[in-house]
């Protein structure tokens, strides 16, 4: 795992030593943050199913309002999404429940505490080697990938990044621009809207 975090630095060397800093800084917060995200914030996204108020979503936090105008509907609608959000709460913590029985389970009986390593192959190696091979997979496929867009980077003129002086292009585009560089057209946008603020002062 901590091959796959350093990957990216040996492939981008000068990047890595002008911002080692930040890098640094950046891998060893997260590194030290892994169990709040995966655990506190898991916890917290289950426990707050209900809260749909981030984005686009309606002002109100259940969505109510979207199924029913009717205030009688809406408080009944809401009681039964609080009922759920409950029920699967208690449901998903069951599970988590069963879930490390069910791994204590398999660790004891696959042998004895203190024997370090006996030659058997159980639950743990399995789960070991199918994490192991997830980095693997990714490691590779994403090398591949690089490598393929390095090539057609270098390749391929239509995979090369264009420069664009924007402000210039803009210019172009709006045609008419004063000595400042300004658009003529935001002067002639201000003049209507001081023309607009005297017609009403009079």
């Amino acid at each position: 795992m901590l091959s796959v975090y350093s990957l990216p630095f040996l492939l981008r060397p000068l990047d890595f030593l002008q911002n080692f800093k930040h890098y640094v800084v950046g891998l060893v917060s997260y590194l030290l943050l892994l169990p709040m995200f995966l655990n506190v914030f898991q916890i917290y996204s289950m426990c707050n199913l209900h809260d749909i108020s981030w984005g686009n979503r309606p002002a109100d936090t259940t969505g109510a309002e979207t199924f029913t105008a009717n205030k009688k509907k809406q408080e009944t609608i809401k009681g039964d999404y609080a009922v759920f959000r409950t029920n699967f709460v208690f449901f998903w913590m069951i599970l988590n429940g069963a879930y490390v029985v069910f791994i204590l389970l398999l660790v004891n009986g696959t042998g004895h505490r203190k024997t370090r390593n006996d030659g058997t192959f159980g639950y743990l190696e399995v789960f070991s080697l199918y994490l192991a091979g997830l980095v693997i997979f990714r490691v590779v496929f994403a090398i591949m990938y690089i490598v393929s867009w390095k090539a057609a980077y270098c390749c391929f003129k239509r995979y090369k990044f264009q420069h664009h002086d924007l402000k210039a292009e803009y210019k172009r585009i709006v045609g008419r621009t004063n000595a400042d560089g300004e658009s003529t057209d935001d002067e002639s946008m201000a003049g209507q809207v001081n023309d607009i603020f005297k017609k009403k002062e009079k």
